[in-house]
This record gives structure tokens, sequence and C-alpha cells, in this order.
């Protein structure tokens, strides 16, 4: 299995350098934490499109009859990618496989190869979720190639699994495959819209405003707006999203299926003092957030605000991400580095206790067009353990953590550190809230939706 997974890894990168030598070694500098070539240049991210991918043709979805069965065709999974993405899709897939759908998955070609990581087989299981990997002996060199060659290992899956429906989900490039599996293998597909993934490169751009401008944005965006108009049905992750697509044009049917929790939950939250003990943290006063640590999620500013809050008072960041690096230099030169504690990433069994561990939960998110319309799970969670809430003032952040939580609309270190304190010294609510949608809801929510073509 290695030597062949060696060869991939080779060339997939190989493709990936000679595709766009500018955007790799961007995207490599970004991950060792430097910010290359300047604050005016917009890069296409790592496995973007040129300009002739876009021509490719996403096939608008026909029908069928549902017989009780979904293949999931997924950007990534755990235990190789641990954000919010793959936690929604793993809670999902436990979820439906516990009310009786039979749910299986597959992963974008190459992956987890192409981020750097050998899977010892290409079929991996995880708390009865099971998730095959789309890895070619060696990667196409071409985007109409690699999306042929998805689409062959699609079908596959969908012929092993005898799955009636492929759910799929943003970007767009997974759409282009699995839609093309769906017509040969004769089923419908959907389409799931998990945020704005041409805001999401946009934001991770140097400058946002020149990348909100540029041809690649466009053209992703109109890419977007065909796979959702395409699909027998869209999936938006929240109403405020859903408003978002609307005014696309598209009138394709439109569900919507929040971010949720598991049902037990709540009952995993344990006293403040007892995590802090378990996990070696000292006890003090915690603001912080267990999070991907990127650069739209305004953790810059959450240190910045220390400079405003009482010596007792530390930031805790759980998660690691494209930013941890420059946050750690932030803290080392404004002599903040011993009150943050960078946690990294931790293993998804102890993130309850994190989470405990924290007095206020702080989600102080740039204001973007990926923030406006994107809900987090980590609110849901901290919301569904009481935490307070200080959070930026956007509508999906105000759907999402709910009417208890803080807002503030101008966000800078000394607005955040006043919402903070006063959050602290207002005292933190013990008592886990039952009022947050689970993933129960949603497993039952998807049956509908699948049932529904069976009409």
């Amino acid at each position: 299995m290695k030597p062949r997974l060696f060869l991939l890894s080779l060339s997939n990168f190989a493709v990936q350098a000679w595709r766009d030598p500018l955007a790799f070694v961007a995207k490599v500098m970004v991950r060792l934490g430097y910010r290359p070539f300047g604050e005016n240049i917009a890069f296409t991210a790592l496995g973007g499109q040129k300009e002739s991918d876009f021509n490719t043709k996403i096939v608008p979805s026909g029908t069928g009859q549902w017989n009780g069965r979904v293949l999931h065709v997924l950007t990534n999974s755990l235990p190789h990618s641990t954000g919010g993405y793959a936690v929604r899709t793993h809670e999902i897939l436990k979820a439906q496989l516990k009310i009786g759908i039979v749910a299986s998955a597959i992963t974008r070609l190459a992956y987890p190869v192409d981020i750097g990581r050998l899977p010892n087989s290409d079929r991996e299981e995880i708390d009865g979720v099971k998730y095959a990997r789309a890895l070619p002996g060696i990667f196409p060199a071409s985007f109409s190639q690699q999306t042929n060659k998805h689409a062959a290992l699609i079908i596959a899956e969908a012929l092993q699994s005898n799955a009636s429906i492929l759910h799929t989900t943003t970007p767009w490039p997974n759409a282009a495959a699995t839609s093309l599996a769906a017509r040969k293998l004769g089923i419908p597909w959907i389409y799931e819209v998990r945020g704005e993934p041409e805001s999401t490169w946009a934001a991770g751009q140097s400058n946002e405003q020149v990348a909100l401008v540029s041809n690649h944005f466009r053209r992703s965006r109109a890419k977007e707006t065909e796979a959702m108009c395409a699909a027998a049905g869209v999936i938006a992750l929240s109403e405020v999203s859903s408003e978002e697509i609307r005014k696309r044009g598209v009138r394709t049917p439109i569900w919507v299926v929040p971010n949720s929790v598991d049902s037990d939950w709540a009952a995993l939250k344990v006293p403040k003092y007892e995590a802090r003990k378990t996990l070696g943290l000292t006890q003090c006063r915690y603001v912080g957030a267990v999070s991907s640590i990127v650069e739209y999620e305004g953790f810059d500013t959450l240190v910045l605000a220390l400079h405003h809050l009482p010596p007792d008072v530390k930031v805790l960041l759980v998660g690691d991400g494209s930013e941890l690096s420059a946050l750690q230099a932030l803290a080392k030169e404004e002599g903040l580095l011993d009150r943050v504690e960078f946690a990294g990433r931790q293993k998804a069994e102890d993130i309850h206790l994190w989470y405990s561990a924290l007095d206020v939960f702080a989600v102080p998110r740039k204001d973007s067009r990926l923030t406006r319309t994107v809900t987090p799970i980590k609110t849901l969670q901290a919301r569904s353990f009481g935490i307070p809430i200080v959070a930026t003032d956007s509508p999906a952040l105000r759907e999402a953590a709910g009417a208890q939580a803080t807002f503030i609309r101008s966000v800078n270190p000394k607005s955040l550190a006043k919402a903070l304190l006063n959050a602290l010294d207002n005292g933190v609510n013990e008592e886990p809230s039952p009022q947050v949608p689970t993933w129960a809801q949603a497993a039952k929510h998807y049956e509908a939706i699948y049932e529904g073509f069976s009409q």
C-alpha cells in the first residue's frame, strides 16, 4: 500500500506545482507560517482551478427511487482532518446509521495523500462509519482526467454499496465528479452547500478586496451556482445561507439542515475546576475557543484584548491551522506569551474537557462574505454547555449562538475585552442548555429528504 501511496503523493504534488507553481509555493509558505509575495496578490488555493477547468460541465441530476442507501462524496474527513466540515460529516453519518439509513462515504481524489498523510488502507472505519479513499495509482495531470477518474471511483463505490442517492458537498469540483457518476448510474444527486467556497478562498488571501474582484472568484462563484441549479436538491446549513442561495437565482428545492450537537453532548460537561485539573491548566479565568486557527476567526484580536483584561484572565486556544504560528509570534512580540495557552489539536474524546475549562467562549470573527453566512458548530457546542458566548455581530452567528450571547458590532481589542470582562463578571451559567438542535434530528430530516425522491 505505502509504495503506491508514495507514488501518488509525488505525482499529486508534481501536478499541483506544474499547474500553478506560484499557488503551490504560496500554499506551502502559508502552511509554514509565512505570507509570501506581498499584500496585494490573490493566489489560487492549492488544488485550485486553471481558467480552462471552469469549462467542465456539471451534469443536471436525474430522478430515481430511494432504497435506504446513500453514498456521501466528501472533500475531507476524520481522522486526517478535524475541522467543522469533517465533524459535521462524521456526526451526520453516525446519526444516519443509527436510524437505519445505510450511509457510507468516499473522499475527494487523492485525499488524504494530497495533504501529506498516508493511510494504512484505502478504507478506514471510525465509530462504525466507513470512509473509502479515492486513491488512484498516479494522480491525473489534467482537471478533466481528475474529474473522470474521481467519477469512476465514485461509481465503483456506489455499485458496491448499492447506493440510490449520491450526496455531495461544496466545492463545485465535487459536484462535477458526482454529477457525472450519478448520470452513469442513473440515480439522483444532491448538493450540500457548506458556506461559500469562493468567499472562503477570498478571506484567506493577503488582500480580500483584490480577491473579491478577481476572475478566479467570479468564475468560482458561477460554478457554485451552476452546481446548485444542476442538483436534484440543495441542503443549506442555515436560514441565512438559504436566503443567499435564493438570491443567486437558484430555483432548485432547498432544505435547511443546521449544524447540531450530539444528543449526549450536554451530559459530557464537567465542572471547570475538575476539567482544568485533568488538563493540567492553572486555576485562573479562561476566555477562548475550540476552533480551527485560521485568519478569519480573528484570534489576533483576542490575543491583543489581553492588554485590556486583568492579569488573572488568560486566553485558551484549542486547535491548529494556518495562523497558529503567526498567533504564537504575535503573543511573543506583545509580551503576552505567558497569558496564552496554545493547546494545539486535541483528541476528540477529550474535547468536552477543553470546552468545560472555559469561562467564556470567544468568536471574534472578522467581517467577510464568509463569516456572514457560515454557522460554526463550536458555538452550538459552547451554547449546549451553557458557556457564555461573546461573538462578532453577524446574521450567521446570531442564528448559531442564540439570543443569550453577547454580540459586538465593532470588534477591536478594547471592545472585545470589555464584552469578555462583562461576561466574566456576570458569572457563568453552569446549566447545560437543551435548546440546541441535535444530529439525531438532522438524520430524520435527511431521511425525509431522501424519501422525497421516491414520490
